[in-house]
């Protein structure tokens, strides 16, 4: 609130933050705890490689400012993400599904999943490959190391 008040906004209603949801399919939760692998591990390294990316993409001289929770009270395993509409220069950041020139939009939201897409599909492909999958639980991602859960029941999750 206090970078907010420092840097003003020109609108009578700014946006306090941007409200994103990224989820988890049941199918590729229960693939990875069937690999051994903690799936809150894989969606928080996922959701930092993706908004590390946005933020080299749209504001690549500049930071950007997020806070998420994961979420276990529904079916899918997802993540709130909260992301705050001004970079640490000020900078507007934008979440938009349009791109026009008359309003300057980039499409960010669409670079956002399919950011999203690309990692979830660089998983299914370790997963799919033993060897790859091995090599790949010795490397940190996103400063996150993956972490091997014991495999558990369904009434244990």
């Amino acid at each position: 609130m206090k970078h907010m008040r420092e840097i003003k906004a020109s609108s009578s209603h700014p946006v306090i933050q941007h409200r994103l949801v990224f989820t988890m399919s049941t199918a590729f939760h229960d693939k990875l705890v069937g690999a051994g692998i903690n799936p809150d591990i894989v969606l928080r390294s996922s959701l930092k490689t993706v908004l590390n990316r946005f933020q080299q993409r749209f504001h690549a001289k500049d930071s950007i400012g997020y806070a998420y929770g994961l979420h276990h009270d529904t079916d899918n395993l997802h993540a709130h993400v909260a992301i705050c509409p001004r970079t640490a220069k000020g900078n507007y950041v934008g979440i938009s599904m349009s791109r026009t020139r008359e309003s300057g939009n980039k499409n960010q939201m669409t670079y956002l999943m399919r950011a999203f897409d690309r990692e979830n599909r660089k998983w299914d492909k370790l997963l799919s490959s033993p060897d790859k999958l091995r090599k790949a639980l010795g490397v940190h991602l996103d400063s996150d190391k993956i972490a091997i859960a014991p495999k558990i029941s369904a009434k244990q999750m």
